[in-house]
């Protein structure tokens, strides 16, 4: 909108209404300077404040009331068709009328002309824009004149590839109005009606009588030609030679009024849009039933037929150093200001020696930042805040490295992507992969001491009522050390806390292999309570356990008092890293009462919920689950945001599970111990633990038992659920309706064939590229290729340094259509054959591996078209990150993108190169899901845009390898 501002505003040749007078007369009536602004110049000034905002819907109502005033203002025409190019959705065919109307009151105004053939060739009419590109060259002057060059430039590189018609499906707004681009020479016009929001042509009032015009020579190359309006009589034509010098040929318009003669044409040559005379020039005139009368209006070109030969050559001065250096400063000054509030990604080399990503708003600092662009997570129950670990938190874990979906910012906005901290943590765990790092762990000299039961239940009392407690007296009693040794390790000063973590988790480090029996790997640990309420062959006992749980909180209490930038690379461990989380959960959510002499039936046994060969101890303390209802409250709100199809029996199941278990109940499973208690892990771990609940709280299927993998999917009846990290959850994802809670997209359709209980899917990995990876030189980035015959070197640093250029990205626009639109038909599993080959193993191992392994493949019908999509991949989809404001990319970049777009109905048979742009509209009902199965089946990950959220600009820079992903997929989604 500023470039067509600019172009209103600093035009050479002004636009005046055509009945003013010529030579430059003043007008008859005039404003004097006292005078208040007139309604026409109150209603476009507002209009034009609006338009400068981005307000168009609003800048057009405001250039609908300044006509009404001004019918034939060319500048307030010009502004409301492009506020009609530039709203959402675009309005060609209103923008396209208005800019007709323009040049039909001032046929040698440039701008109109630029204006028309800009809006043509947005519809896709190459021939039209053109024609009016010829048009606007010949009467623009200086600066002007170049910048239209290089539109009938690129315009005619599009026609040599695409030809006279573009397929409109890619451009914004494209509509079947083109015709009006294309009509023959209209008359004298009338006065021009706000729009109703219609299309509707402009109306030639009839003439009486016509009149003969004649025009003084054209000095210039080229030769103007006009076509003749309608009359109302026939014509006769006179020819007589001319030695002198080649003339104009003129037809006058018609006109009822007193002619007033023209004035030559001397400054620019016109190129002419019908072959010109070359032989013997000669002047044609037609006689009138009036007498003669110079014509009242300046001549009008016509574009009825394509130019003969190409605009005459214009070759720019070549810019100085010191006039270049002063452009570009002046252009990154203007690029600053545009593009504030842009979104980039940056790389960076953790201590870990892993390369990462982080999210960069340009131009804004932190406290200019909002909830919105900071992605803060939104939870439908509080307890579901447990799968995300906070950093802060718990320092030196290594969660991340372990599992990604245990950040809380892993999933995007839209079901199936990451936002650009997950997709940091993909590109880690990918890099993990690839070049695992060397795990060393420093341990101590001895293994730790037994502690009495009593001591380690009366020290967790207190650490419950004093969460902030640091005792080094207590810890040096609880680690057994000896005075020589709590010297060496700082227990005796203020100043040594790091000391301690080290001795504390080189002690536990050291025990955990050295006394397998009475110390556990809480990272591979299938259950917790296992060890609390299990017997002595299902766990390490209550007073171990206990005990590892008392050393995770005190080493919990000094992390949290040490420096956020400390280093404890060899220290905490992914066994230590798991035990602070179930450490500082034990410390919120269970209680320990007693001891008591003789244990009580009303009260948890210390027992398995389901064991009954073994006769369990008289227990000594009794644990109670303190927030067990809100545990409950939990899974039911789960089940209820899946559509969970048994929801009648699992909350009949839940609602009582607490008091079975206290009961001493055998149908309470360890996997709902946990949970009632609150101890399950972050990521994965509690995405796993959350459905086998749900699973198990539901009788008719609890034959199904617990999930044998990670990444296992479940069909249940006619409904199926996938974790998001699989390929059918993230493709699947792009559909309508599932939902995306915990970890889980669903529901979706069942597979086709005889399918229940778990599946695991087989999908390959797709390598994830180095992002911010410059392999483009800048020129090619923004579009440019080498200099050639037709674009030299100065001319393409003209285009790059001139601000007009810079234009605010836009997606394209289709119209509603009920044939642009994709319908998800079946899933089809199809087993892999080599995976149930483990018959000489042991039992358990041999059910574990022979676990089957399916490939997945989606039918679609598309715009009435069946089409199948096989998930060979699995790849990453990145969620474009809103950004603030639209921001701007150069014309030429703009114009590759839009002549990359893939149509979602073209993608089976597309083969787009990987190491360019492909940008895939997908705005059709239910596109975006045949769009990702594309990717899974040709192994490309994709940066998904959906909505406004994120300018196009962005979105495009967020794909591409120099200052993106590189993965060079756009995918344009509702």
């Amino acid at each position: 909108m500023r470039k067509f501002l600019k172009k209103l505003t600093g035009s050479a040749s002004p636009t005046t209404n055509p009945t003013a007078p010529p030579n430059g007369s003043a007008s008859p009536t005039t404003n004097s300077p006292s005078a208040p602004p007139s309604p026409k110049d109150l209603f476009q000034s507002r209009a034009d404040e609006r338009a400068g905002k981005g307000d168009f819907s609003g800048a057009i109502v405001m250039y609908d009331e300044a006509l009404r005033h001004a019918p034939t203002d060319t500048t307030i025409l010009l502004g409301r068709s492009s506020a009609y190019m530039m709203s959402t959705p675009p309005k060609l065919d209103l923008a396209l009328q208005d800019a007709n109307a323009a040049i039909q009151y001032d046929p040698t105004c440039w701008q109109a002309w630029l204006q028309k053939g800009e809006t043509c060739q947005r519809m896709g009419d190459l021939q039209g824009a053109e024609d009016a590109f010829v048009n606007s060259e010949g009467f623009a002057t200086g600066a002007s004149r170049f910048s239209v060059q290089r539109s009938l430039v690129d315009v005619r590189a599009l026609r040599a590839k695409h030809g006279s018609k573009l397929q409109t499906a890619g451009f914004p707004g494209a509509t079947t109005g083109t015709d009006q681009g294309t009509t023959s020479q209209p008359g004298q016009p009338g006065p021009v009606e706000p729009h109703t929001g219609s299309s509707r042509g402009l109306q030639t009032p009839a003439t009486a009588s016509p009149a003969v015009a004649t025009q003084p020579p054209v000095t210039a190359r080229s030769t103007v030609t006009t076509q003749p309006a309608v009359t109302s009589q026939p014509a006769v034509t006179t020819q007589s030679p001319v030695t002198a010098q080649p003339t104009v040929t003129t037809q006058p318009p018609v006109t009822s009024q007193p002619a007033v003669t023209t004035q030559p044409v001397t400054a620019q040559p016109t190129v002419t849009t019908q072959p010109p005379v070359t032989a013997r020039p000669a002047v044609t005139s037609q006689p009138a039933a009036t007498p003669q009368t110079p014509a009242s209006n300046p001549p009008r070109v016509s574009q009825q037929t394509g130019p003969t030969e190409n605009p005459p050559p214009y070759t720019p001065p070549a810019l100085t150093s010191e006039a270049l250096i002063t452009r570009l400063t002046q252009l990154d000054a203007t690029l600053v200001a545009k593009n504030k509030g842009s979104v980039s990604i940056s790389p960076y080399t953790s201590t870990s020696r892993i390369d990462a990503v982080k999210l960069v708003y340009v131009g804004m600092t932190q406290l200019e930042l909002t909830a919105r662009e900071l992605g803060t997570p939104t939870y439908l129950h509080p307890t579901f805040r447990m799968m995300a670990i906070d950093m802060l938190n718990y320092p030196g874990s290594t969660f991340l490295d372990m599992d990604c979906e245990s950040t809380g910012h892993y999933e995007g906005r839209i079901p199936g992507t990451v936002t650009v901290s997950g997709y940091s943590e993909e590109y880690r765990e990918h890099q993990l992969l690839a070049a695992p790092l060397l795990n060393l762990a420093l341990e101590g000299a001895t293994v730790l001491p037994v502690l009495p039961l009593d001591k380690i239940v009366e020290r967790i009392r207190l650490l419950q009522r004093q969460p902030t407690l640091e005792d080094n007296n207590a810890l040096r009693e609880t680690l057994g050390l000896s005075q020589l040794e709590s010297l060496e390790s700082g227990f005796y000063s203020t100043n040594n806390r790091q000391r301690q973590i080290e001795k504390i988790c080189m002690a536990l480090t050291r025990s955990l292999y050295d006394a397998p029996t009475r110390f556990i790997d809480f990272s591979k640990a299938r259950h917790f309570t296992t060890n609390t309420l299990g017997t002595a062959t299902q766990g390490i006992g209550l007073q171990n356990f206990l005990f590892q749980i008392l050393l995770g909180a005190e080493l919990l209490i000094r992390l949290r008092k040490e420096p956020v930038t400390t280093s404890y690379t060899s220290l905490v461990t992914d066994a230590i890293s798991a035990l602070l989380v179930i450490s500082n959960l034990w410390m919120q959510n269970v209680t320990i009462q007693g001891p008591i002499a003789t244990p009580l039936t009303s009260l948890p046994p210390t027992s398995s919920p389901t064991a009954t060969a073994t006769t369990p101890p008289k227990p000594k303390y009794l644990l109670v689950a303190g927030q067990h209802r809100q545990q409950a409250e939990a899974l039911i709100r789960f089940g209820e945001a899946m559509s969970w199809p048994l929801m009648d029996e699992a909350r009949n199941y839940i609602e009582t599970a607490y008091q079975s278990l206290i009961s001493a109940s055998p149908t309470v499973s360890f996997d709902v111990c946990d949970w009632l208690f609150g101890l399950v892990l972050p990521g994965k771990v509690f995405r796993h633990r959350i459905m086998c609940c749900l699973v198990y709280a539901s009788p008719s299927i609890r034959s199904f038992n617990p999930a044998p993998f990670w990444d296992n999917g479940l069909v249940v009846k006619n409904k199926s659920y996938w974790p998001k990290r699989t390929v059918l959850g993230r493709v699947l994802g792009g559909l309508k309706n599932p939902k995306s809670v915990c970890g889980w997209i669903g529901p979706v359709p069942a597979p086709e064939g005889n399918f229940s209980g778990w599946i695991r899917l087989n999908a390959r990995r797709i390598d994830v590229p180095v992002p911010v990876k410059a392999t483009q030189s800048s020129l090619q980035s923004l579009g440019f290729g080498q200099p050639n015959e037709t674009e030299s070197s100065e001319e393409i640093l003209q285009s790059i340094t001139d601000p007009a250029e810079w234009i605010v990205g836009y997606r394209p626009y289709k119209p509603p259509n009920e044939l642009n639109r994709a319908k998800l038909k079946a899933i089809r599993l199809t087993e892999i054959p080599g995976a149930s080959n483990a018959s000489t193993l042991p039992n358990a191992l041999s059910a574990l591996l022979a676990t089957k392994e399916h490939r997945a493949s989606l039918d679609f019908e598309v715009s009435g078209t069946s089409v199948s999509y096989t998930l060979y991949s699995n790849p990453i989809f990145l969620c474009a990150p809103p950004c603030v404001g639209k921001h701007v990319l150069h014309r030429r970049q703009m114009q590759n993108y839009l002549s990359s777009i893939l149509q979602v109905a073209d993608l089976k048979e597309a083969y787009p190169p990987s190491d360019e742009l492909v940008v895939i509209d997908a705005l059709g009902e239910g596109e975006a899901a045949v769009a990702r199965a594309w990717c899974a089946e040709r192994g490309k990950h994709a940066v998904v845009r959906s909505g406004t959220e994120c300018c196009f600009a962005c979105a495009a820079a967020m794909a591409t390898e120099r200052k993106g992903t590189g993965f060079n997929v756009l995918i344009l989604s509702p």
